[in-house]
Formats: C-alpha cells, sequence, structure tokens
C-alpha cells in the first residue's frame, strides 16, 4: 500500500466516533478523495485538520478503496483572515461546497488545485470585494469544465429552481453580454454589473452540472445574515 505525500484543502469534516473524524481533501496528487483521521478529536498531536488551511498530507492509498486511511497530516498556511470577514467567509465555504460537490473523486486537476490555492490567497489578503474574486474563480472554475451557459440552448423560460432560486433565460443573456468583460472591479462598477446575481448564476450553472445532486446549502445558511 503506498504511502502519498501531498498537498491538500479540507473541504468537508464528518465526525466518525468519539475519536475520529472522515476527511473530504481537495488535493494536487489524488485529486478529491475521503480519508480517515484517526485519534484526531482527542489526540491534539495528531495534527490540525480544520477548514481554510493549507495542508501537507501522507496518506496510505488503495485503488479501489471509498475511504483512506491518513497517516499524518500538517498545516503549511492557514489562512487565518477569512473568518474575520463574513464576506470572505461566505465566499470559501461557497468554493468548499462547490469541489465537494461538482469534483469526482480521484480525479486530480492541478490546475484547479492551483485556482483554489490562489483563490484562498486572495481573499485572504487585503481584498476590497471578496464577492468579485469569487466570481473570478468561478467562471475559471466553469470553463475547466467546459461549463459555459449559453442562451440559445434553453429550451424553458425557468430552470435551476433550486432552493429558492430561479434562473430565468434573460439572465443567461445577460450573462453572456458581459462574462468576457469583466476584468477588474473597475470594469464591474463601471458597468453596474451585479455581483451577487452573477455568481449566483455560476454557482447554480456548476451545481446542475455535479455529481452529487441537492441544494446549495452555504447559500442558504449566509442568505440569513
Amino acid at each position: 500500500m503506498p504511502l502519498v505525500k501531498t498537498h491538500a484543502f479540507v473541504i468537508r469534516t464528518i465526525r466518525y466516533s468519539d475519536s475520529s473524524k472522515i476527511l473530504t481533501l481537495f488535493t494536487n496528487e489524488l485529486g478529491k478523495i475521503s480519508v480517515i483521521h484517526k485519534g484526531s478529536r482527542k489526540n491534539t498531536k495528531s495534527g490540525n485538520s480544520g477548514s481554510f488551511s493549507y495542508y501537507e498530507a501522507m496518506i496510505y492509498f488503495k485503488d479501489n478503496r471509498e475511504i483512506q486511511l491518513l497517516s499524518q497530516i500538517h498545516s503549511l498556511r492557514v489562512f487565518k483572515n477569512i473568518v474575520s470577514d463574513i464576506e470572505r467567509l461566505r465566499a470559501a465555504y461557497i468554493v468548499q461546497e462547490l469541489l465537494n460537490k461538482s469534483m469526482p473523486s480521484n480525479s486530480p486537476n492541478k490546475e484547479l488545485f492551483e485556482s483554489v490555492f490562489g483563490f484562498f490567497q486572495c481573499i485572504d489578503s487585503v481584498v476590497k470585494n471578496a464577492e468579485f474574486e469569487l466570481l473570478k474563480f468561478l467562471v475559471h472554475f466553469a470553463e475547466t469544465h467546459g461549463i459555459i451557459p449559453e442562451a440559445n440552448s434553453v429550451r424553458f423560460e425557468t430552470f435551476f429552481a433550486r432552493s429558492g432560486f430561479t434562473l430565468y433565460k434573460s439572465d443567461l443573456d445577460f450573462l453572456n453580454s458581459i462574462r468576457d468583460e469583466i476584468e477588474s472591479e473597475e470594469d464591474v462598477i463601471r458597468k453596474d454589473i451585479n455581483l451577487n446575481k452573477l455568481c449566483r448564476i455560476y454557482e447554480q450553472l456548476l451545481l446542475d452540472n455535479s455529481v452529487v445532486s441537492g441544494y446549495h446549502r452555504t447559500r442558504s445558511v449566509f442568505d440569513q445574515f
């Protein structure tokens, strides 16, 4: 059973027992995988595996096994500024949820991994608008997966009616008319672009093509604030 060393982000955590957790990791070497982190809930020396950090992990990997065994994990960088601002926090959770629902297991995508790292670096730094950085990430995420909205492919006036959000054909027309024109935050202001609307459109497009069905839990939680 090979021991694989990889960089990783934790995108989901589930309590497995009184002492262990099951983590969903997005890694540069193995793609999205689930691992069991034994003893992590009782032994602080086993390594911190919270959200919004960049990790180095050692994983005992076996083909055709659904849950791998995590040997070691330690943080290389903590994005501590994300939790200090609700807009940054929302953007970070949205990206985590999309990675968990949209990425198939065991399919490495190093280009996307670098984009995720760049996104977290950016919103952890001093940025004026976390939602603008989220939009840029979503556009790149969609295009690397061949998901580009085309209004002429829509047969019905409304679709993607999930979690109380309905996407109209007119929204796709609007999106296609400006998608290639967004180069800077100043463009957004000058063109009077509705960032929230664009982000929601891309989120719904990505979720509609997800490997995991369901609604967008992050938006439903943060929309209450």
